[in-house]
């Protein structure tokens, strides 16, 4: 009994696999929208590298009053699209602290400048990025 379970479940993991990957040959939308993402690799870029985004984030974070009256601090990673023309879109929490901090962190990255976008190829590529925002007392 407990071999013919373990078969179905082989059996059952590989056709929910093949339909997997059948989906992602024959569905265009999810061509166009996900798989024109590169997760790895180029690397977009902010304007003047990685010490003046440090600096245009630590000028322009507002810390919320109400945090620091609860004396909330602690470190936000948000996730968010460099699209083809530089443009931050699609901002995330991917792992928060207090929606006080979640919430600036999103507005930080809405405001953000045009960074120069990731190329693949000589191509310019939308790329994910994701940013670690610290909060500090």
């Amino acid at each position: 009994m407990r071999t013919l379970i373990a078969l179905m479940m082989v059996v059952f993991s590989t056709m929910s696999v093949s339909v997997a990957m059948a989906d992602r040959h024959t569905t265009k939308e999810i061509d166009e929208v996900f798989w024109d993402i590169y997760y790895i690799p180029p690397q977009p870029e902010f304007p003047g590298g990685q010490e003046a985004l440090m600096e245009w984030i630590e000028q322009n974070k507002v810390y919320p009053q109400e945090a620091i009256d609860k004396g909330i601090e602690g470190r936000v990673i948000v996730k968010f699209t460099v699209e083809e023309d530089g443009t931050v879109t699609n901002g995330k929490i991917v792992r928060g602290v207090d929606p006080l901090l979640d919430k600036e962190a999103l507005r930080l990255v809405s405001i953000m400048p045009k960074w120069k976008p990731g190329m693949n190829n000589g191509e310019v590529v939308r790329c994910f990025f994701t940013l670690p925002i610290t909060f500090k007392l």
